[in-house]
């Protein structure tokens, strides 16, 4: 399982996700993957060493830093399809068909293509800034990661080659980035 692999590469016995009030955020934003939500239970939001990020479910307004948020990633996803449709397969008749859930230091958004009625089914997109397109991963956000940080993905998609096949890495709760 990809979130096995996962926590071979991140151990998460130093950071302990934080207690998400699931049923307020799909009242915000529709369902999520599982594999989401089992990564933030086990991570929290946050960040790949400071390189990739994973969106919170719910906006959070406290002083000082706070963690990018999934409706963030959402309005950044369908900005850049109002752009750019090149990559995207024909399913995407819309932006609304796009969920954010991270971003990158090299200014790259990861989405979900959300059609599917089982969001356990959305495969990862993401925009590439240094590319000017979207890359389709055909995968969940837990295999993305572990494609990504193990080097296994067909090429990297990001616009810096920073994670791609560096598979031992932190990961960095939001409310230790403060």
């Amino acid at each position: 399982m990809s979130l096995d692999r996962l926590r071979a590469m991140m151990p998460s016995s130093a950071h302990r996700g934080e207690p998400i009030d699931w049923a307020a955020a799909e009242l915000a934003h529709g369902p999520f993957p599982s594999d989401y939500r089992e990564f933030v239970d086990t991570y929290g939001a946050g960040s790949i060493d400071g390189l990739l990020g994973i969106g919170h479910p719910l906006v959070i307004s406290e002083p000082g830093v706070v963690p990018i948020d999934v409706a963030e990633e959402t309005d950044d996803a369908r900005l850049h399809f109002a752009r750019v449709r090149t990559g995207l397969p024909d399913e995407v008749a819309d932006a609304s068909a796009l969920r954010g859930w991270g971003d990158t230091a090299g200014a790259d958004t990861l989405a979900w293509i959300a059609v599917d009625p089982d969001p356990d089914r959305w495969p990862v997109v993401v925009w590439s800034r240094s590319k000017g397109e979207w890359l389709v991963q055909g995968s969940g956000m837990a295999d993305f990661l572990v494609g990504l940080l193990a080097g296994e993905l067909a090429q990297c998609p990001l616009s810096d080659l920073s994670l791609w096949g560096r598979p031992e890495q932190e990961y960095i709760p939001w409310w230790e980035e403060r």
